[in-house]
């Protein structure tokens, strides 16, 4: 179980990468390995969005809300401290493709 929190961390670095197809892979099974880790969902959930697969990440998407109902695009934005405000648009921008409630 403790492993999926480093994967994690490996899911998010790529995708600020911009290496979404790897940061899939391994944001799978992070959230395979921990289902209940919210934060495990969120860069899977945005690679996702980026490479267009919104039909496939309906599912991380549900889960994600069922976890957090209260997140959104919005508050990813108010609340997480991105360094740069490019990679956090970048980031905000998955989400919403990937069919994260803007509001």
């Amino acid at each position: 179980m403790h492993f999926s929190y480093f994967e994690n961390i490996y899911t998010i670095v790529y995708t600020f990468k911009s290496d979404y197809q790897r940061a899939i892979l391994i944001g799978r099974r992070a959230v395979k390995a921990n289902p209940n880790f919210v934060a495990g969902y969120k860069p899977l959930v945005a690679s996702l969005g980026h490479l267009g697969r919104r039909d496939e990440a309906q599912s991380y998407v549900r889960q994600l809300l069922t976890l957090e109902p209260t997140f959104t695009v919005e508050k990813f934005g108010r609340i997480y401290s991105i360094k740069k405000s490019s990679d956090r648009e970048r980031y905000m921008e998955g989400l919403r493709r990937a069919g994260v409630p803007e509001r």
